[in-house]
């Protein structure tokens, strides 16, 4: 065998749907170059470098036939090269069924439903300011995981995300792309751990900020 290959058959792949929804979570982990198709057949070409390997780059291909193939040089970890294309193989699958409406995920449905108790504290009373700022941060780690479920990762590193504190998410996600008012977002966890490390108090206009900040973000999503 002259180099690594990975071949499977996934029915339906080869749907411009499905092939548009594949390409968008192959781009949120890769920077992959779009090939010239080079036969009749062709619906998808690209190359690019796997995480165990970023010096040496592969290709990925399908046919109208529905068959995806992954190549590489041999020069890569097999077992590297073997697990994150079975990873690739994965998120080509997920990417048969309609991508989830951003309005319906279950993280942003729960930010919801957790700021609309914030909003009905009251901010004048100074145990419900540090309960308002606490479950604040709640809702905005929520909002975090929220961008984090549609990077199209695996079950493995997504979980390992959405355990991180706040501001190493909104670091791992700004490798990806911008994350809205992050030095606020960081901001309002700051305050967070003023209350839960050493109980401090909150005054009206820190909790009404970052009650305005967290609304904002909502709306911005």
């Amino acid at each position: 065998m002259s180099q690594h290959n990975n071949k499977k058959k996934i029915e339906g792949i080869s749907d411009p749907d499905a092939l548009k929804r594949f390409e968008v979570k192959l781009k949120q982990k890769y920077k992959i170059n779009n090939l010239d198709l080079s036969s009749p057949s062709h619906v998808f070409r690209v190359r690019f470098c796997l995480d165990c390997d970023r010096e040496i780059p592969v290709s990925l291909q399908i046919w109208s036939s529905n068959t995806i193939l992954l190549q590489g040089s041999l020069k890569i970890p097999a077992r590297g090269f073997t697990e994150e294309t079975e990873e690739i193989m994965a998120l080509a699958e997920s990417s048969l069924e309609v991508l989830p409406d951003p309005e319906t995920t279950p993280y942003l449905l729960r930010a919801r439903t957790l700021f609309a108790y914030v909003k009905r504290l009251n901010l004048r009373d100074d145990i419900e300011r540090m309960a308002a700022v606490s479950v604040g941060d709640i809702v905005l780690d929520l909002l975090l995981c929220h961008k984090i479920s549609f990077f199209g990762l695996s079950r493995r590193d997504t979980q390992e995300l959405m355990e991180m504190y706040i501001p190493r998410k909104i670091r791992e996600i700004q490798q990806r792309e911008a994350v809205y008012r992050d030095g606020e977002v960081i901001r309002v966890h700051n305050l967070r751990n003023r209350i839960a490390h050493g109980g401090s108090l909150i005054t009206e206009d820190e909790a009404a900020w970052a009650k305005d900040l967290i609304e904002d973000v909502i709306e911005h999503i």
